[in-house]
């Protein structure tokens, strides 16, 4: 367990006293900036509780001892040390001063905060001009301790008069600083201010001080207010020579009340007249910038601000970085806020466009990108309003911006992109980010897409042939060409990700299939690409075309891929081969991979590698094998064209009839071989958590086989004994909804999964649940089925499913809606805990998405045929029926294309976290144990083991049993109940409880939880909580709790689950022994 700085706190103190006396040189410094990366760290962590300081040893009011031991040190150094050593302690405050509200120099923190102003103070009053400088701005820095000392005040404002510039600057700073805190010293600093400034004996750099100043009042809306009406007044009437600097100070100042902001605004625009000069309307442009990046000017538009800008975009006398500026305001201003532009005259409004089409052509490069990025942001703000804009005449806008863009590309990847005067880095950015721009339209506007690609491709193919042609007058090999090879990539990239969206806005056309397949075909015959990025463009594009997996589509694709790999192969390439196998399994084309992974079997040295090589090569056997079931024509002809009759020997061994018996046997055989993986892959452990996710996704697909074989076994069995078959069924259907669960719970036990793996991993899960669905309802009847807890177990089988279609609209999340009056209940209770979710509609989605409309369509005209027939001779006839359509069912569902997450070949070690408990009762030393009939009190941390991201809270469930035998190793059947318990607590009491967290506990012999909930540090690794576990009803013994988490990662609710990487805390109910007297 990683400690918290207070159980350092003693040795920092004695290392910073040893760096303090040494009397080498630089020794000092050296120990003092040490200390203060130290104080900058410990800042970051919340004032500990007595509970937390116990179970470091420390006793209580030992942290802030020492912590005021190093302050009182530090001090002493800027009292005693030389001008070096006062710099070092100043530079170690100022970054101190950015944690104003919660670091060591907080009031509450420093018990003897008068104790360090005192010594302090002594500098100033015995030093000269330079030292009491340093002094003052320390008080400064000190702020917060210092704001209301009688002391530091009056030395501040007598600061104010000196006629040392250097003493009058370090009071200005310092005056600053305490007017950010304390409003009636600000009152009386603001009227020295007015003094200062308008003294014709105030030396100019005194004055430009001053005026910075103003920016600091800003404690309450008032004195803002205030500070502001007398800066500009000072501004217009005494014509101050630091009007820039006003300018800005009184833009900071306006933006902390919105008393004045509305003024600020038409302030900045009036100095970009025609009168001002180019450096006004330049720091008008900044100003106006910054209060966009606020986010305050989206409430204060008006037809003057817009025009105005877009006047600044072509003004002449500005530099490039003003009309820059200007772009950027603009950009800020139509991303966030068309919806309420004030409207404009047309003919204004095609000026005003003609402007930004003008800034699109500019020869610098930022403006160009800047001018593009607005034309793409007004386009897409028509599209949220629905085509009306207060900018009249732009039907044609979206249409025409895409051309504009692309002509930019056109312009990029002419001749002289071949011998370019501009570093390659610089040409393929500003490619890229065009590329952005169009597919953000595209995004918007998938009636743009055709356009798009159809350009794209003809530039392609132009380009492609000038680069060999280049290549051969200079008899070089052509994709040695670096700058050429990095566009003609961008472009494929490209066309890879809009073919994507446009899927997913289900736009593909075949007219589009027909411009894919000319790219790809024009990628095959160009040499300016390796045989591996053939393949890679080839899988990824061919995989958006054959969604359909039309025999012919498929043979081909698989036919076109393999031959790459077989070349790589034969070119001894075997990195790349081995890259191409992970894309082909990431894609669903298995026997790509599994030919892939057999050849490169032989070709490792390292045993962990070789285990690693073997168990890919089982898992995309039996899944080419699944995949076989679908194609075996197809297949047997494309292993004997290519001649790799070796490769796939187990999985064409004969003729395969399409009978149920033979899908259970591949199924079956698959499962088995996908068992076999695991194995190899826990032989190639060095830790528990090594391939931990591969394990769990690999024992995730083994389990989902057994059960379709079990279902393929009912429906062989003797159909006769229809409730034999039911109960089957139902027992199978209790099997997969756990599954469903299980796949939750992984998809969010990994933090760092990209956002395709985690569509994936939703997308199985959707697909485990549809047959949990299918399997409980076959054989449902309704007035079989009347127990009130077998109705509520249907109940939630529905609400999951209805939960992962809440944002995918057709009739099937009606059909189940409907379903549930079949069983009599309401639609009214879908309220249970979050589950992962489908939010997209790609082809993927849609093929699992026509499977379960098809399962539930079916299954709801059955019942709805069933309704008031109860009948035994009915029973027994529709019994067969429905049997045969959970059949055609299951035959639809395994012809589903099964992909595995990229995140599967993310080897890495995963982040997690680490719970460690203590025992409340300090009497019993470091031993967790309590006396049998008690409660169990725990101090608890949780140490966070790599997390991606910021996490404020985590919540825990802690959980034990009074039985003894417990699993060694991690039991994913035991997280998944505890993530449940943990999911239904968050989501029901995050909103009804306002206490720091809520104790809940099981009774009774069985079970007991509680659930705690940890404040994390600004570090993002630590947090603390307290725990009372009822082990009351427990035996003497000695057990074993597990634990499950769950952290809020986004506002959307999004969801964390870390992986627990220590497996269980130890606890033992005893007896104390009998002290004899």
């Amino acid at each position: 367990m990683e400690k918290i700085s207070a159980a350092y706190a003693m040795q920092w103190s004695i290392d910073l006293e040893k760096g303090l006396r040494s009397n080498k040189p630089g020794r000092a410094i050296e120990a003092i900036v040490k200390v203060g990366n130290r104080l900058e760290q410990w800042s970051k962590e919340p004032i500990h509780t007595i509970n937390v300081l116990n179970m470091f040893g420390l006793v209580p009011g030992e942290d802030r001892l020492f912590a005021n031991a190093i302050l009182l040190r530090l001090a002493d150094a800027f009292r005693y040390g030389d001008k070096d050593v006062r710099l070092c302690v100043l530079k170690v405050f100022r970054v101190e001063a950015r944690n104003w509200s919660k670091g060591v120099m907080t009031k509450d923190r420093v018990p003897n905060y008068l104790e360090l102003i005192r010594r302090v103070k002594i500098v100033y009053d015995k030093g000269d001009v330079e030292s009491k400088a340093l002094a003052l701005r320390l008080f400064g820095c000190w702020a917060d301790i210092a704001k209301d000392s009688g002391d530091v005040r009056y030395m501040i404002l007598l600061s104010l008069r000196s006629s040392h510039v250097v003493e009058a600057k370090a009071s200005i700073f310092a005056a600053g600083c305490l007017s950010e805190l304390s409003e009636d010293f600000a009152m009386v600093f603001l009227e020295m201010l007015i003094y200062l400034m308008t003294s014709p004996g105030t030396l100019s750099t005194v004055k430009r001080m001053g005026v910075r100043a103003f920016a600091k009042m800003g404690c309450s809306s008032i004195l803002a207010m205030r500070a502001y009406k007398i800066g500009k007044m000072l501004m217009m009437e005494y014509s101050l020579e630091f009007t820039v600097e006003m300018l800005i100070s009184l833009s900071k100042v306006a933006s902390k009340s919105r008393l004045v902001i509305s003024e600020q605004v038409d302030f900045l625009i009036s100095f970009m007249s025609q009168e001002s000069t180019v450096c006004m309307k330049a720091m008008a442009l900044r100003c106006l910038y910054f209060l966009s990046m606020k986010g305050i000017l989206k409430y204060l538009l008006n037809a003057d601000l817009i025009s105005t800008l877009f006047r600044m975009v072509n003004c002449g006398e500005l530099q490039p970085a003003s009309q820059c500026a200007a772009l950027r305001i603009l950009c800020k201003i139509f991303c966030c806020s068309l919806p309420t532009l004030p409207y404009m005259e047309a003919p204004e409004n095609k000026k005003l466009m003609s402007i930004v089409e003008s800034a699109a052509q500019s020869p610098i490069l930022s403006k160009r990108l800047l001018a593009l990025r607005l034309l793409v942001d007004i386009s897409l703000g028509l599209r949220m309003t629905g085509g009306k804009s207060p900018v009249d005449g732009t039907s044609q806008l979206p249409y025409q911006v895409v051309m504009l863009i692309l002509d930019q590309i056109t312009l990029l990847m002419k001749p002289p992109v071949l011998k370019p005067c501009r570093p390659h880095f610089e040409v393929k950015q500003e490619c890229q980010s065009l590329i952005n721009l169009v597919l953000c339209m595209v995004k918007k506007y998938p009636n743009l897409g055709y356009m798009a690609l159809d350009r794209v491709r003809s530039l392609v193919e132009s380009f492609v042939d000038l680069c060999e042609k280049d290549a051969g007058e200079r008899k070089l090999d052509s994709y040695a060409d670096p700058v050429a090879t990095k566009l003609v990539c961008c472009m494929y990239r490209f066309v890879e990700t809009c073919i994507e969206i446009l899927d997913e806005a289900s736009a593909v056309t075949t007219q589009i299939h027909h411009i894919v397949k000319l790219l790809v075909k024009n990628i095959h015959g160009s040499s300016l690409f390796s045989h591996e990025t053939c393949f890679n463009y080839s899988i990824l594009l061919h995989s958006h075309v054959n969604k359909n997996k039309e025999s012919s589509n498929w043979i081909e694709h698989e036919r076109v891929i393999l031959e790459f790999t077989m070349k790589m192969m034969s070119n001894g390439d075997y990195w790349a081969a081995y890259r191409t196998g992970k894309r082909a399994m990431c894609q669903g084309s298995w026997f790509v991979a599994s030919f892939t992974f057999r050849k490169l079997m032989n070709n490792v040295q390292s045993d962990a590698c070789q285990y690693w090589l073997k168990s890919l090569s089982l898992f995309t056997q039996a899944e080419s094998a699944i995949l076989g079931l679908s194609f075996p024509t197809e297949g047997r002809r494309l292993v004997n064209n290519l001649q790799i009759q070796e490769t796939w020997a187990t999985c064409y061994d004969g003729a395969l009839e399409t009978c149920v018996a033979d899908y259970s046997k591949k199924f079956n055989e698959s499962y088995i071989d996908i068992c076999s993986a695991i194995k190899m892959l826990v032989a190639a452990v060095s830790t528990d958590k090594t391939f931990f996710f591969q394990r769990w996704f690999l024992a995730l697909r083994a389990k989902v086989l057994n059960a379709v074989v079990y279902i393929f076994t009912l429906l062989t069995s003797d159909q006769s004994n229809i409730e034999n078959v039911g109960n089957g069924l139902s027992k199978i259907s209790l099997r997969l909804k756990r599954l469903v669960q299980e796949f939750d719970l992984l998809a969010t036990s990994f933090i760092g999964m990209d956002s395709k793996s985690f569509e994936t991993i939703s997308r199985l899960a959707l697909e485990c649940s549809i047959l949990a669905f299918c399997t409980c309802f076959s054989l449902h009847f309704p007035h079989l089925h009347t127990n009130e807890i077998l109705k509520h177990s249907h109940l939630i089988l529905i609400q999951d499913l209805v939960e992962r279609l809440r944002y995918i609209y057709d009739e099937t999340r009606t059909a189940l809606k409907r379903f549930v009056t079949f069983i009599g209940e309401s639609d009214s209770c879908f309220h249970l805990p979050l589950r992962t979710r489908i939010y997209r509609s790609g082809c993927r989605e849609r093929e699992t998405l026509d499977v379960c409309k098809f399962a539930v369509c079916g299954i709801l005209r059955m019942q709805e045929k069933a309704k008031g027939k109860e009948d035994d001779v009915f029973v027994s006839r529709e019994s067969k029926d429905r049997l045969q359509l959970l059949s055609d069912i299951l035959k639809k569902w395994m012809k589903l294309s099964f992909q595995v997450p990229k995140h599967f070949f993310t080897v890495r070690s995963c982040s997690g976290a680490e719970l460690f408990a203590f025992n409340a009762d300090t009497t019993n030393g470091n031993e967790l144990s309590v006396k049998p009939g008690f409660h169990l009190s725990l101090n608890l941390c949780v140490q966070l083991i790599n997390p991606p991201v910021r996490l404020r809270k985590l919540h825990c469930i802690l959980s034990a049993k009074p039985s003894t035998e417990t699993p060694e190793t991690w039991d994913p059947e035991e997280a998944v109940d505890l993530y449940e318990k943990l999911m239904l607590h968050v989501s029901q009491d995050v909103n009804s409880s306002s206490r720091k967290h809520r104790r809940v506990c099981g009774g009774g012999y069985g079970s007991v939880w509680s659930f705690v909930c940890f404040n994390i540090n600004e570090t993002g690794h630590q947090g603390f909580s307290t725990c009372l576990l009822d082990v009351s009803a427990f035996p003497v013994g000695s057990y074993k709790m597990k634990w499950q988490g769950c952290s809020t990662v986004t506002e959307g609710g999004s969801y964390w689950s870390p992986v627990p990487l220590n497996m269980g805390i130890v606890f033992s109910v005893k007896v104390p022994p009998i002290v004899s007297s």
